[in-house]
């Protein structure tokens, strides 16, 4: 994984790594940029709950992480590191490209993302004709494959979905929670 620093600020642990909040004191939200990659920017984050690697999430003003869904606020993220439940540092990726994104099996590189209405698994789903919480900023680039199994139950997600790669833009990608439609715009 990564080796990550903000200058003059080297990042408390790698990307693949987690702490607890108990072990790591120090403050979240700041960013860290890929000294290999300068395209590639991390939040340090506290995890309210467990996810998975890819898994999307929303992370609010007080860099607390959270699935993403259809009244999420914040900015979107992609989370770097399996997390074992809340109260957990992790890093999740806010800009630059990532493999590893959760995505439904419907989304293409050809429409914009949205975040659907969702409390078992943080995933994207493609924009259609029907209003919903848009993710301004990000992209998809590479269809996901269904072929990679990125939940450990059939449970945790209600879509079927698989990993694909998206690019969030410089100065990251976020939602508003409200209902919108740029597809037929």
């Amino acid at each position: 994984m990564a080796r990550l620093s903000a200058q003059p600020t080297i990042a408390p642990f790698p990307t693949s790594e987690t702490a607890t909040t108990t072990e790591y004191r120090g403050p979240f939200g700041q960013v860290f940029y890929d000294p290999d990659n300068p395209q590639d920017a991390y939040m340090l984050v506290n995890c309210q709950e467990a996810f998975v690697v890819g898994e999307i999430v929303c992370i609010d003003q007080d860099a607390l992480a959270t699935q993403i869904g259809n009244a999420s606020v914040g900015i979107v993220g992609v989370i770097v590191a399996t997390v074992s439940g809340s109260d957990t540092a992790a890093f999740a990726q806010i800009e630059g490209e990532n493999a590893t994104a959760i995505l439904t099996s419907g989304v293409t590189t050809a429409g914009f993302l949205f975040a659907p209405a969702t409390t078992d698994g943080g995933y994207l789903d493609l924009m259609t004709s029907t209003d919903a919480n848009v993710v301004h900023g990000a992209r998809c680039t590479a269809a996901p494959s269904t072929a990679t199994t990125p939940f450990t139950s059939d449970t945790q997600a209600s879509a079927l979905v698989g990993v694909g790669t998206i690019y969030m833009k410089r100065g990251g990608a976020f939602v508003y929670g409200i209902a919108g439609n740029l597809a037929t715009s």
